[in-house]
């Protein structure tokens, strides 16, 4: 499974700590999390599954998942004053 998280925020309110994700433990992550959800305009997670990274291999699935992430912000965010997650459906 790929997971690719994307994220709006003002360059005037950076999220401190956010990073790579890949570079933060898994604790710092849960940690900034409610950070994210308070002072991001928008985000949005979207997952990739085994099969599909099998059958791409897993650079291409995670394009494949940036690409549904950001298509997902701009399809189904409210407006920016009426932030919402978009999260995984499954």
């Amino acid at each position: 499974m790929n997971t690719t998280f994307v994220l709006l925020i003002l360059p005037q309110r950076p999220i401190a700590g956010l990073a790579d994700s890949k570079k933060l433990t898994e604790r710092r992550r849960e940690a900034l999390y409610p950070l994210i959800r308070a002072q991001s305009l928008a985000w949005a997670i979207v997952e990739v599954g085994a099969a599909e990274i099998d059958e791409i291999n897993i650079l291409q699935a995670t394009l494949v998942g940036m690409r549904r992430a950001v298509d997902r912000l701009n399809k189904e965010s409210e407006p920016f004053s009426k932030k919402r997650a978009l999260t995984p459906k499954h």
